[in-house]
């Protein structure tokens, strides 16, 4: 079989880091509704599930300013680990 042109498979690349950056930040806004509705319902556990919330409020903040997420993955790996 001859090919006319180079393979259209992107090897050792993610192909679908756009998919996943937005399946992280779906996750995301969906645990923060469910955590201020839990909260809201909750009112003893209310401060320590707020406090979550903000957490990943600004995780979520913090993981979509990057676009090349092959290279920024081990950053945010090295960053998280710390």
């Amino acid at each position: 079989m001859n090919q006319k042109g180079p393979s259209k498979k992107k090897k050792g690349k993610s192909k679908k880091a756009h998919v996943l950056s937005a399946a992280v930040q779906k996750a995301t806004e969906n645990f923060i509704a469910k955590g201020e509705e839990i909260a809201n319902e909750n009112p003893e556990i209310r401060s320590e599930m707020l406090t979550a919330v903000d957490d990943v409020k600004k995780t979520g903040e913090f993981l979509a300013g990057f676009e090349d997420t092959r290279h920024d993955f081990a950053f945010i790996c090295n960053r998280v680990n710390r």
